[in-house]
């Protein structure tokens, strides 16, 4: 799991994301462990982003 969250976050930074904030909910939730935040400048920019966590 964690081997696949630095992936993630890697791809993100790779396409110029910003403020990335992982976030363990796992004691709050049964069926999510992380969620992971992030943000774009730009539509494109959010494209490449979730195109490249997507590859993941």
């Amino acid at each position: 799991m964690k081997k696949l969250l630095e992936d993630i976050v890697k791809a993100a930074e790779e396409k110029h994301a910003e403020d990335i904030i992982v976030l363990n909910i796992r004691k709050a939730s049964r069926c999510v462990d992380f969620i992971i935040i992030m943000s774009a400048e730009s539509r494109p920019q959010l494209k490449a982003v979730t195109g490249s966590v997507a590859d993941k």
